[in-house]
């Protein structure tokens, strides 16, 4: 397993972002590590649905990153 130090710029729980595939604004219900590939997240959609997904379909939900859509 990884070390957590080594993810310096993780997304946190309870943060809002954007899933890349759908444009949606999600929120980031849990950061998991146990993976040895790497990160992954679980995510709750706005219709309440939860998925898990890597940080390359995620991004940070700011007005500059909105525009880029």
């Amino acid at each position: 397993m990884k070390s957590k130090k080594k993810y310096s710029k993780i997304m946190k729980s309870g943060n809002l972002v954007i899933y890349k595939p759908t444009l949606e604004i999600v929120n980031i219900i849990d950061v998991h590590y146990d993976d040895p590939e790497g990160l992954y997240y679980t995510i709750r959609m706005p219709d309440s649905r939860e998925k898990q997904t890597i940080g390359r379909n995620l991004k940070h939900n700011t007005k500059k990153s909105l525009k880029k859509f």
